[in-house]
């Protein structure tokens, strides 16, 4: 295990390694997990104790890092466009280290674990340890990770509140399996069949968004349609606006 401070006065150095000396000499080896993935990684799994709460990444290229963490499961992504259009995403350079707390989703006793997997280009790999301290170059935590929102099993669509009187949601869910992310554009139609709006949301990846629609003062209040396209998955919801 490769520990540094670098941060320390120098007055009070000497009691700070001495105490983390005592703590490393406490922690058996199979308290630290290790472990190197690339791009064909499979979904490796490997037992955790309950003060293993930092995870550190040295990311040499991968896109995505897969974490399940005893059922907890999010992903550390390269690309900030995603962790902004995602649930459970969080932001990991691309080439280079990070130190993460993850101690919210560590429970006391047996039963703790870690499965990883990844995306990333051929030559690219990551090193990933979690341990109860800091490992190689780190000496801080860069975020911790506190809560998971759920993740989408499958595509959906709907409007709230429906009927409504000038305004409505649009919300729609993006399911797991679109790991790569996918296209999604949302139309509203008239019962005439004529296109009023259309709303091109970009690349969306696995998550819950939402869309707020209002009708134009110049439409009559009646029947609308709103329409979602998100790759090959199509879905159409009936909205009332009321007078």
């Amino acid at each position: 295990m490769h520990v540094s401070f670098l941060l320390s006065p120098p007055g009070r150095l000497a009691p700070v390694l001495a105490a983390l000396a005592l703590l490393v000499a406490s922690v058996p080896a199979s308290a630290q997990v290790q472990a190197k993935i690339d791009a064909t990684a499979g979904r490796d799994t490997f037992p955790l104790i309950d003060t293993d709460t930092l995870l550190y990444v040295d990311n040499r290229g991968l896109d995505r890092i897969f974490v399940n963490l005893s059922g907890n499961q999010f992903r550390l992504v390269a690309d900030p466009t995603e962790v902004d259009r995602s649930a459970n995403a969080f932001p990991i350079p691309r080439t280079g280290e990070l130190t993460i707390h993850v101690g919210a989703f560590i429970e006391s006793g047996d039963g703790n674990f870690v499965r990883l997997a990844s995306q990333g280009r051929a030559e690219a790999d990551a090193d990933v340890v979690i341990a109860p301290v800091f490992v190689r170059g780190q000496t801080d935590v860069a975020y911790r990770i506190r809560r998971l929102d759920p993740v989408p099993v499958s595509f959906d669509l709907r409007a709230a509140p429906n009927p409504f009187r000038s305004e409505t949601t649009i919300r729609y869910e993006i399911p797991a399996r679109r790991i790569s992310g996918v296209e999604v554009v949302i139309e509203i139609y008239d019962v005439l069949g004529r296109r009023l709006a259309v709303f091109d949301e970009g690349r969306r990846f696995p998550g819950t968004f939402e869309r707020p629609w209002r009708v134009p003062s110049r439409y009559a209040s009646g029947v609308y349609f709103a329409r979602i396209r998100a790759g090959s998955d199509q879905e159409t919801v009936r909205v009332v606006q009321l007078q």
